[in-house]
């Protein structure tokens, strides 16, 4: 069958003109409600690249580059995590505004340009120890801001998205999101590969934040156009009894508990292998970006089945299946080594890409079926406050084992610290499926008691 550019461009064509007379024919409230989703498809794009860019292997190099050990390199790539904890203060803070826009774009631009920035120090102060203290506080400042404002932005985006109407809406931006990573992370590794082999990576870095800032000026402004509706949160000023309220809803106790075993899972070995497949494996800059290519357009084509099979069942089972399936791709990659790497890496990546398309809308979605509406911006933060920390800790506990185990080996086998970190995180994973099944099987949210 050949392709016909004309027919194409006058399919393209109609279907624009289709969408434009249905948004003609909306009344201007619902006009601008349906411009907010759009705009934050744009935002979620432009956080998933940015964030992606400085959460693995590239800021990985970039703090080696910098003199960071590696150690203290997984340490610092958790700072998002333990940066969680500022979500309690965000959500008190919002309590008391009439408009929690302001607050959320302010935040929002200051977590992008920073993590932006922190690509040009290399080239402004050279490697050593002043550009790595500059990274570290620029990056913490960056995910301090944008974690602060987090509870008031999830609450915003729900209140322009109907809770029938969120599978399919979570599912088509995180399609989009992924297909731009996936172009972003190839873009980013030719511009790293190609000027460490003219020993100019320095110029790689740079190249990438000015990349960086391109989307961080995009989404700013998008977000600043975002309507918003009346939130529905309670204005009261803010006290002890607003964080002790989420911890005495023994329902929402439960909710805690499988996030903070989440965070434990992912943040005790996640943060140490980008270095470690680098480093240790041997695995190019190119290689991980084609592969992330790869498996960003496999969670980019499977994200709209999770999204299907939400609807028809419930989150909870959604998650407790993604949940197996990365410890299923954590216990493989215990058995990643030099010699299988070529074959073996891109298949642990794709069944952990299986997970991780469902994992972070599934986790939202699932916090927000158990919250009281009108209470969800203090809810949001106190749970994001302590599994937050319990990923840092976890990320702590993972740097001490590193630094104990370093690489050693039991019989033929290397069983290096790295790998240890890898059994423990599936184990973890393991548990948490098992909390999940014990616990929820019997456990209606709010919505589901009010139907009833």
């Amino acid at each position: 069958m050949r392709f016909d550019p004309a027919w194409f461009v006058r399919r393209t064509i109609e279907r624009r003109k289709i969408k434009a007379d249905a948004l003609a024919g909306m009344d201007p409230h619902e006009q601008r409600v349906h411009q907010g989703r759009r705009n934050f498809v744009i935002d979620n794009i432009s956080a998933y690249v940015i964030v992606t860019i400085c959460a693995g292997s590239y800021l990985a190099g970039l703090l080696q580059y910098a003199g960071v050990p590696d150690e203290l390199n997984g340490l610092i790539l958790a700072i998002p995590v333990l940066a969680g904890a500022f979500q309690i203060a965000g959500a008190l803070v919002s309590q008391k505004l009439n408009s929690q826009k302001t607050f959320v774009v302010s935040g929002i631009a200051i977590q992008r340009f920073c993590l932006s920035v922190i690509f040009f120090y290399p080239l402004i102060f050279g490697p050593g120890l002043l550009a790595s203290v500059m990274m570290v506080l620029t990056y913490a400042i960056g995910f301090l801001a944008g974690t602060t404002v987090g509870p008031s932005a999830g609450n915003w985006l729900v209140s322009l998205v109907p809770s029938g109407q969120r599978a399919k809406y979570f599912s088509y931006r995180e399609k989009l999101s992924l297909l731009f990573v996936a172009a972003a992370t190839v873009v980013a590794s030719q511009f790293l590969d190609r000027f460490r082999a003219a020993d100019m990576i320095v110029i790689g870095f740079a190249s990438i934040g000015a990349f960086l800032m391109i989307f961080t000026v995009v989404d700013v402004i998008h977000v600043s156009r975002i309507y918003e509706p009346h939130s529905g949160i309670e204005k009261r000023r803010a006290s002890l009894s607003d964080i002790a309220e989420p911890l005495k809803d023994a329902t929402f106790r439960k909710v805690i508990v499988v996030l903070v075993l989440w965070q434990a899972s992912v943040q005790l070995a996640v943060p140490f292998l980008g270095l470690y497949f680098i480093d240790n494996i041997g695995i190019s800059y190119s290689m991980i970006g084609i592969v992330a290519l790869i498996i960003t357009v496999e969670r980019a084509l499977i994200v709209e089945i999770w999204g299907k099979l939400a609807e028809r069942s419930t989150w909870e089972n959604v998650l407790k299946l993604a949940i197996l399936i990365f410890a299923s791709s954590q216990f493989m990659l215990f058995f990643l080594n030099r010699n299988n790497f070529i074959w073996f890496y891109p298949l642990t990546q794709v069944v952990s890409g299986i997970a991780w398309s469902v994992l972070n809308i599934g986790f939202f979605n699932f916090q927000y079926q158990f919250i009281k509406p009108s209470r969800s911006t203090v809810y949001i933060g106190v749970c994001g406050a302590i599994s937050g920390i319990a990923g840092f800790v976890s990320a702590l506990a993972g740097s001490g084992i590193l630094n104990a185990v370093g690489s050693g080996g039991i019989g033929r086998f290397d069983v290096s610290g790295h790998r240890i970190l890898l059994l423990v995180s599936s184990f973890i994973s393991i548990a948490l499926f098992l909390y999940m099944h014990l616990n929820f099987r019997k456990i209606r949210s709010p919505e589901e008691k009010e139907l009833s």
